[in-house]
């Protein structure tokens, strides 16, 4: 999850963490501007590599990233970027997702 700065941010965390016990759970400090942080996955969106569920939250999330940065609330445009850069990371590890119960094969395969 993402931490605010200061120590207003540091205790949200703490709390969730105590609240999330037994689960994996950490904050994480953003760094850069959120206009940089969007900006890379505002360019996999204008390569065709973003798509959307069609749902009933479409029309507000997509006004929110076209008028980015020129109004007052964000808070998609930031959970889209930060989602984003931690799939990409992620993905970047060489991983091969395995089906629970086989996990000697992976799960792409077949596919």
């Amino acid at each position: 999850m993402e931490e605010e700065p200061g120590s207003a941010g540091k205790k949200v965390i703490l709390d969730y963490r105590k609240s999330l016990q037994g689960f994996s759970f950490r904050g994480m400090r953003e760094t850069g501007s959120k206009i940089v942080r969007a900006g890379r996955v505002s360019a996999s969106a204008g390569n065709g590599r973003i798509k959307l569920i069609k749902g009933n939250w479409n029309n507000d999330f997509l006004d929110e990233v076209d008028f980015f940065p020129n109004q007052k609330i964000k808070d998609q445009v930031d959970c889209l970027s930060g989602s984003y850069d931690k799939l990409a990371h992620y993905a970047s590890y060489s991983v091969i997702p395995t089906a629970v119960g086989q996990e000697v094969n992976s799960y792409w395969q077949g596919a």
